[in-house]
Parts: C-alpha cells; structure tokens; sequence
C-alpha cells in the first residue's frame, strides 16, 4: 500500500524531464537566451541534448499518454515549493534504486492504477492515517502486512470478513470479544 502510493509520487516526478521540453511542445515559454561563458555553453549543450532525446521520447507517446503528463506536470508546477522539493528528493531516491526495484514499483502502480477510483482513494486516506502513527503501530501494520501477504486467498478472504465484522462491533461488544479472546473462551469474532 504504501509502496502504491509511493509510486505515485514518483512516477509524477517522471515528467520533471518533460518540463525542459516542454515549451518546444506546447511553445509555452521562450528558451533561454545563451550566455558567453565556457561552462555554460557546455551546460546548455549538455541540456539540448538532453532536451532532443526527451523530444523524441515525446513524440513516441501516445497523445492520450502525452495528455496525461502535461496534466501531471501541470500539478507539478501547481505545487509549492516545498512540495517540489519532497517530490524531486524521492524521485532522486528512485532514480538511484537498482532496476529490478524500480521495475517492481512500476508494476505496483500500474496495478494501482487499474484499481477503481474509490479503492484508490481509500488507500491514500489509509496512507496519510498510517504516516500518523507510533513508530510502534507502524511496525505492528507493517507486520499485519507481511501475514496478510503470506497468507492464501481464501484467509485473506476470511480475515478481512472478520476485520469488517470486528468494525460494525459496538466497542462494548469489542470489549466483551477481547475478555472472551483473553480469557480463553474463543469466539473468533477478532481481527486476530
């Protein structure tokens, strides 16, 4: 889950790139006008380098795919610079994860992209609970998770009946579940 959302953050940073090509595409601002320096003759050549071979991946988008980051980066350049700044911090972190970690990010946010739009509403609210936390809750969730992970289908499927059942509980008869869970008398009624 949180790898999901992480995910999201970063592939938002993937349009960064775009933002030096982006006037040559949409002819939203000028270019720079180039300096007399050595340096940054290399610099701007280093840039237009770069600014070229981002143009060409452009062109290979689909214009669906192009809308889409011009959208992102849009929200990009909506942010504040704090914002920003988190953004293009993680995106870093990403850029210098190995390939098979960065390949298995890609296939979480694909997957949650495809979930429906509340689920995915759902797990961000989930997230920004979950950044609140104790240190000590977020390793006991984190531990949940892991079970949750190890477990087959249909446990899963059992568990989260349960964990449904234990949230519409009164927390009076919460309470009656945990004495009887604790004092021996079963009922399997808990999350646990």
């Amino acid at each position: 889950m949180m790898r999901l959302f992480a995910y999201g953050v970063v592939a938002a940073l993937f349009v960064a790139p775009v933002s030096s090509f982006a006037s040559e595409v949409n002819d939203t601002a000028p270019a720079p006008a180039p300096t007399q320096t050595t340096t940054t003759e290399t610099t701007t050549n280093k840039t237009q380098a770069i600014s070229k071979e981002a143009l060409e991946r452009w062109k290979k988008l689909s214009p669906a795919k192009q809308n889409e980051l011009r959208k992102t980066l849009k929200r990009f350049k909506g942010m504040t610079p704090s914002e920003r700044s988190r953004v293009l911090k993680r995106f870093d972190r990403f850029k210098k994860m190995d390939s098979s970690k960065r390949g298995e990010l890609r296939k979480n946010y694909e997957a949650f992209q495809q979930l429906p739009a509340m689920d995915r509403r759902s797990i961000r609210e989930n997230f920004r609970r979950y950044k609140n936390f104790s240190p000590d809750r977020k390793k006991k969730m984190r531990r949940m998770h892991r079970k949750l992970g190890n477990m087959s289908p249909d446990q899963r499927r059992r568990f989260r009946e349960k964990m449904r059942r234990w949230k519409r509980m009164s927390p009076e008869e919460r309470n009656r579940m945990r004495d009887r869970l604790n004092n021996g008398n079963g009922g399997g009624g808990g999350p646990n």
